[in-house]
């Protein structure tokens, strides 16, 4: 009996491999068919348009249901501490965001150098800080209630507590941003959430410009600003007291305030870096 030449057998394995390829193929697509998927939702004629509500862009853009309880933004309050380049950029993000009240805290004047952050203009100079931004915010979305506060925390902590704590009519803050570095009135602010309960967020840039650190402080859930910041001593709370929450640790603030000298690497932060979307 003749042996097959090699033409032969070389068009066999083809055929072997392509039936092979065929079952392979039949069998994922089976896999496919019988798999539950989350389909994309067609989109609707009646989406609404950006002008039509503060969240209307992001209810637009959210037909996959990623972004959930949306509304909620609306009965929600935050204060903006320190509005530098970072801290104008917060407050924009939740006007445009539709936000229910913003307040802005600063006791400064706009200065020459102020006009390097995008936020301020020319004219400007001269103004203070919280009645520009005031300005800018309102007219960026109407329906927020954007309130100011001239103040020095270190001075007058007092007023500045009983602007957000002691009016029966408005809602105490969710959460309080801090964009200032004075080692003081974070200590300040830090107790002030402990006893008010409300969290806490501290960005602070990097001396480069071009990173920077984010640290939050949630009560009850989270250690409280200090100790994230290792600037304090801290001794186990024994006694529920009225400044500090239960199941937070007491502090001690030593008397040298430094900024600790720790590597990126060692510190319980977020780091953050725009080199990084390059």
């Amino acid at each position: 009996m003749a042996e097959p030449n090699d033409d032969h057998v070389v068009v066999a394995q083809c055929v072997d491999r392509v039936r092979l390829a065929v079952d392979e193929l039949a069998h994922a697509m089976r896999v496919l068919n019988s798999s539950r998927h989350v389909q994309r939702p067609d989109a609707t004629d009646d989406l609404l348009d950006e002008r039509q509500g503060p969240q209307s862009r992001m209810l637009a853009n959210n037909d996959r249901g990623v972004l959930q309880d949306v509304e909620r933004l609306g009965s929600m309050s935050i204060v903006v501490l320190g509005l530098n380049g970072i801290g104008c950029m917060i407050a924009e993000t939740f006007c445009r965001s539709g936000i229910g009240s913003i307040t802005v805290c600063d006791n400064t004047t706009v200065f020459p150098a102020d006009l390097g952050r995008s936020f301020y203009r020319p004219d400007d100079v001269g103004s203070t800080r919280v009645d520009r931004v005031q300005a800018i915010l309102a007219a960026i979305n109407h329906s927020v209630v954007v309130q100011k506060l001239h103040v020095d925390l270190v001075d007058r902590s007092r007023e500045f507590e009983a602007a957000l704590f002691a009016q029966p009519q408005t809602p105490p803050p969710n959460v309080i941003f801090v964009t200032v570095d004075d080692l003081h009135v974070v200590q300040y602010l830090n107790t002030l959430s402990l006893s008010h309960e409300f969290a806490l967020v501290h960005v602070c840039m990097a001396p480069n410009g071009l990173s920077g650190t984010v640290l939050t402080s949630v009560p009850r859930r989270t250690p409280c600003l200090l100790v994230v910041l290792s600037i304090v001593s801290v001794a186990v709370c024994a006694t529920a007291d009225d400044i500090f929450a239960a199941n937070s640790p007491a502090i001690r603030v030593d008397n040298a305030f430094e900024w600790p000298q720790r590597d990126a690497a060692s510190r319980p932060a977020r780091q953050f870096s725009m080199l990084a979307n390059v």
